[in-house]
């Protein structure tokens, strides 16, 4: 019997050591996936303040409107790339922040569109703008929501099989997201 103790004593030992590996592993895995939601939501924050920035514009040169365009691009690039990201990550998550980001693109193209016909800021005072109201707050809080569960530590088994949208309701937002 004591020559059993020493290899039960490994054993335990092994399966203590491998149990928090895996436990920090997750957790880690965790914090990274939060940051990922995090700077996805940022990239929908800086589309919806495109408006601002193209009405706080200093003149109207062509490096201005070179500028303009380049900030633009590079933070449809980001919604892009985080619409891929989430939507291979979790098709829930990706189909909540899909719709977050075709909610954006409803207004934002007037909004960028009026902010341009708007003559450039000339003083301090013109600084200050109304804000645009783009009316996303429960698409925002869905999505928000909804990447919270998906970040709980105890979360269901199967829990991508609950509701995956169809080909159709992915294709929609799709084309929904590429609007704008």
């Amino acid at each position: 019997m004591n020559d059993w103790i020493p290899l039960i004593v490994a054993v335990i030992a092994a399966a203590t050591a491998v149990s928090g590996y895996l436990l920090n592993n997750s957790i880690n895995r965790r914090i990274e996936k939060a940051r990922y939601y995090a700077e996805a939501l940022n990239a929908v924050e800086k589309y919806g303040a495109l408006p601002y920035i193209f009405k706080r514009r200093h003149d109207s040169s062509i490096e201005t409107r070179a500028e303009l365009a380049r900030v633009l691009t590079d933070i449809q690039a980001a919604l892009r790339f985080y619409q891929g990201w989430l939507e291979l990550d979790s098709p829930t998550v990706g189909a909540a922040y899909n719709s977050l980001v075709a909610k954006m693109r409803q207004k934002s193209s007037d909004y960028r569109k009026e902010a341009l016909s708007s003559p450039p800021t000339k003083e301090d005072k013109d600084i200050e703008i109304t804000p645009y109201d783009y009316n996303a707050r429960a698409e925002q809080d869905h999505c928000i929501a909804v990447m919270r569960q998906e970040l709980r530590f105890f979360k269901r088994p199967f829990r991508n099989l609950q509701k995956l949208p169809s080909d159709s309701d992915v294709g929609l937002l799709r084309r929904a997201g590429q609007a704008g």
